[in-house]
């Protein structure tokens, strides 16, 4: 397995990875973490780039590379990098406004229902407040606008 090293990232320059100095090595896996797509420019799913530090930890230790990048300093920041990289993906695939998980209004044989099945009404506090929360949102207006 092969990886451009340091200044010469461009350049067709290509040495070994047991070979590259643990600090140089740690640079260009933060680097390519942050940067590695899909062959079709996607983003790869979380554990797919987790997946390549994986193998890149498994090829070295065949090599028997001494250091091990979930576990010595050395690696820090490449960790660091892929840690953040997953959570600004989770954030994403899961944040508000992700229109198939985005909250939509109540039909009408939706609410019915919720008054029939008694989850709606005014019989005891806890459904009072359950009935009112949804009605006072709309008499203040505080509905968003959704994009069509």
């Amino acid at each position: 397995m092969t990886l451009t090293s340091g200044k010469d990232f461009f350049l067709p320059s290509v040495r070994e990875l047991e070979n590259i100095p643990a600090a140089n090595l740690n640079v260009l896996l933060s680097k390519f973490f942050m940067d590695v797509k899909k062959k079709d420019g996607g983003v790869n799913e979380p554990a797919s780039t987790s997946s390549f530090q994986r193998s890149i930890q498994r090829y070295l230790k065949d090599k028997n590379f001494t250091l091990n990048l979930f576990q010595d300093m050395e690696f820090g920041k490449s960790r660091e990098v892929l840690l953040a990289k997953e959570e600004r993906e989770l954030v994403e695939k899961h944040a508000k406004g992700n229109r198939p998980q985005a909250a939509r209004s109540l039909t009408a044989a939706e609410e019915d229902l919720l008054f029939e099945t008694k989850q709606f009404g005014d019989h005891d506090p806890e459904v009072l407040q359950r009935t009112l929360y949804p009605l006072s949102i709309l008499v203040l207006d505080l509905v968003t606008n959704q994009k069509n």
